[in-house]
């Protein structure tokens, strides 16, 4: 039997599979693209995020979750994860507080009335 070198898209390390698993078309088996199951994991998360069908919250959850010691991930998986912390940050800046309005009055002369508009704690 020949061995076929592949490179897996998370890591980019090579490793040896048969081509059988490529040439099934109803579905992707994990062999065709990745060198573990961790990784074939790590890459389903992040197609998952870019496809929009989990959010970044979701997906930073079940990534942290992998067991990727010591794995040296390719630079395109790293620049997804980046993009990844970055909506979960700016998801937390646009949280912002809620403003109540709060009348208040001038003077009982004037009867003139003033809406303050305070930030609630």
């Amino acid at each position: 039997m020949q061995d076929y070198t592949h490179s897996c898209k998370a890591c980019g390390k090579k490793y040896k599979a048969c081509n059988a698993c490529n040439e099934i078309k109803s579905f992707e088996t994990w062999r065709s693209v990745a060198c573990s199951m961790e990784c074939y994991q790590l890459w389903m998360t992040l197609i998952e995020f870019n496809c929009g069908r989990i959010t970044a919250e979701n997906a930073k959850e079940y990534i942290d979750s992998l067991d990727l010691e010591g794995k040296e991930l390719n630079e395109d998986i790293k620049i997804v994860m980046k993009r990844i912390d970055k909506v979960i940050a700016e998801s937390k800046k646009e949280e912002k507080p809620v403003v109540e309005p709060v009348v208040t009055y001038r003077s009982k002369k004037n009867k003139k009335r003033k809406l303050q508009k305070k930030l609630c704690k």
